[in-house]
């Protein structure tokens, strides 16, 4: 693993992956982790995004999520997934305040989720106390993936290195093909996560839901409701 074990920060395992990546020719490499790592790791609940996304990008060079993730919520193009996310974030973070204040969460049809949805700027503060890891870690011009590729450059070392590094209270994998991946790594021993399921092991809560790539606000809302519920409650 080139001394991956014996790293123990966010800033020295992004430098590792540079390097390693560098030395092996690649040009596309787009580094993620959290968004904001002051803001993020200030939390109460650390919310970490695992995602298989191609971003878009064509001969990109070493790039990071951080100098970008504010355009991606602005997109609406291929990258639309992550302004998704970060009304997911929102939606989240609203319904543990609630919950944990005592007060119960409104009703979808009270909510205005598609108002919310129009809040740039109130989605990337919910989106920069997350983290984002992408379980491909070079860029795919095309929006459809290419799991050959995918599975060729797969590292589960490297993403059972930064799972532990960004030590999250809540894991949310996006679609079935990143699920099947987590199921395949035994995150925290536990083989099978099910699918559209909440589990939760070794104080970490994972939660596999619907890829967000196209906004539907009541099952975005019905996921928000479930895994703010099971946080507050377990």
């Amino acid at each position: 693993m080139n001394n991956l074990e014996n790293i123990d920060s966010e800033e020295s395992l992004q430098q590792w992956m540079i390097s390693k990546y560098k030395a092996e020719g690649v040009d596309d490499l787009v580094i993620d982790g959290s968004l904001n790592k002051t803001i993020y790791r200030s939390q109460r609940t650390k919310i970490l995004f695992i995602y298989l996304e191609t971003y878009g990008y064509q001969n990109c060079g070493i790039i990071n999520m951080v100098d970008h993730y504010k355009e991606w919520i602005k997109a609406t193009g291929i990258t639309k997934t992550f302004r998704h996310c970060s009304l997911l974030a929102y939606t989240l973070f609203q319904f543990i305040d609630l919950l944990n204040e005592g007060n119960s969460i409104p009703d979808f049809s009270k909510l205005m989720m598609q108002e919310s949805y129009k809040k740039v700027d109130s989605l990337t503060e919910a989106m920069e106390r997350t983290a984002f890891i992408n379980i491909r870690k070079t860029s795919n011009y095309q929006a459809k993936a290419n799991y050959q590729k995918i599975h060729q450059e797969f590292n589960s070392d490297l993403i059972r290195k930064q799972i532990a590094i960004l030590n999250p209270d809540v894991i949310i994998t996006g679609g079935k093909d990143a699920c099947r991946i987590i199921n395949g790594m035994k995150l925290f021993g536990k083989a099978d996560y099910g699918w559209k399921n909440i589990t939760k092991v070794d104080n970490t809560c994972v939660a596999t839901i619907t890829h967000l790539s196209r906004i539907q606000y009541q099952r975005l809302y019905n996921d928000a409701v479930r895994i703010a519920e099971y946080i507050v409650k377990k």
